[in-house]
């Protein structure tokens, strides 16, 4: 009995592109996509704490 696989290597590129399209690209699968959901966040507001010790949007985002 023998069984064959076939591994397709992905280029880190590839992934990364495939990323950021769909988090930048429109009509992302899951609603909005990251680029309109941070439309209106400030640097502000990104930047702000709710309480030491907890991340702030742009920490997030990023």
């Amino acid at each position: 009995m023998s069984t064959s696989t076939t591994e397709q290597f992905v280029s880190p590129g590839r992934i990364h592109s495939r990323v950021l399209n769909e988090g930048y690209g429109p009509g992302a699968w899951h609603g909005a996509d990251l680029k309109a959901a941070l439309a209106d966040v400030t640097p502000d507001l990104a930047f702000w704490r709710v309480a030491p010790g907890r991340h702030n949007i742009a920490e997030i985002a990023l």
